[in-house]
């Protein structure tokens, strides 16, 4: 475990991947799904109210990860590993900042609009390709360094959410989440490697000290 941690020839492999888990809590998913329908009570308590109850409003939230991971077979068969995770975060960016603005304003149907592109845009992104690039670049070790991150910060989120809703308030809560989107997607445009139409070895060798050479060797 050390090793993939430290050691030159395992470590960028292994804490690229550690921020993309991070980064996958980090959307906000599971803080959607735990208060969703208390966002939507919420909205429609100021007036905005969606056209479907709260509860119905989940069920949409549902259905929304169920087609998100539908899509995902076409877009990690057919996009580059960068072009899912920088397409996908940048869609979720765009969505949580106006799940925000809609929060604000009140438009309840809109908000339920935004939420399920949200769950769309993760499950066909980060929620899916996380595990197929991971085991692409990383060392057997890392792989559990990498889902005890995202299990921690999971663990971490469930503890200080609705202290953290009651500071900044659920819209605050979603601007937050979209400005780290930002920061997602800037770490992942510089630091990502592409590791797509590469064999099982040069897959695993990305990241080592020389990587960046044989891919070029290759091209």
């Amino acid at each position: 475990m050390m090793d993939a941690l430290f050691n030159a020839d395992y470590r960028r492999a292994t804490w690229v991947c550690v921020f993309i888990a991070i980064a996958n809590q980090m959307s906000g998913i599971n803080i959607l799904n735990i208060y969703a329908q208390t966002i939507f009570e919420d909205v429609a308590d100021a007036g905005g109210a969606a056209a479907f109850s709260p509860k119905a409003c989940t069920y949409f939230i549902g259905v929304s990860g169920f087609l998100g991971a539908f899509l995902s077979n076409f877009t990690v068969k057919y996009l580059t590993r960068r072009q899912v995770f920088i397409v996908g975060h940048t869609c979720m960016g765009i969505c949580l900042l106006l799940v925000a603005v809609c929060t604000v304003s009140n438009h309840g149907n809109l908000v339920l609009v935004f939420m399920c592109l949200f769950v769309i845009s993760l499950q066909f992104s980060n929620g899916s390709a996380f595990w197929v690039y991971a085991a692409e670049v990383v060392c057997d070790p890392a792989m559990g360094i990498c889902l005890f991150a995202l299990w921690g910060f999971l663990v971490i989120q469930t503890i200080f959410a609705n202290s953290l809703i009651t500071v900044v308030g659920i819209s605050g809560l979603f601007y937050i989440l979209a400005g780290y989107q930002v920061i997602t997607i800037s770490v992942l445009f510089v630091c990502m490697k592409e590791s797509q139409g590469l064999t099982g070895e040069q897959k695993k060798n990305l990241y080592k000290p020389g990587g960046a050479e044989l891919k070029k060797g290759i091209e």
